[in-house]
């Protein structure tokens, strides 16, 4: 599902947009799924506020390379350990504008 098409069931329809949600949050691991509902939770949820950003309440998966909060960075590597304590300049921008980080992506 693309952004438009999430902002526009969100807006259409609440209950749609949360069945599919749950539906896709349903086949993640559970540090996944902790991952989504700490974002949820997450003070940053409402920096811009729904009418000034298109990105406001829009997930999105960060792969590996990128620093955020909590998480660690491995770049794909199995060696590599840093667990960051801020965000990085792109996380910390999509986060100010709304958006949601659900979680990591691996090779």
């Amino acid at each position: 599902m693309d952004i438009q098409s999430w902002q526009k069931l969100s807006a259409q329809s609440p209950l749609s947009a949360k069945a599919e949600f749950e539906r896709r949050l349903a086949v993640l691991s559970s540090n996944q799924h902790s991952a989504v509902w700490s974002a949820l939770l997450d003070t940053s949820w409402d920096t811009c506020g729904a009418s000034e950003s298109p990105l406001h309440g829009v997930p999105f998966a960060l792969k590996d390379l990128f620093a955020s909060r909590g998480q660690v960075t491995r770049a794909g590597s199995a060696f590599l350990q840093k667990k960051n304590r801020r965000d990085g300049t792109l996380v910390a921008t999509l986060r100010d504008c709304g958006a949601i980080a659900v979680g990591t992506t691996h090779l």
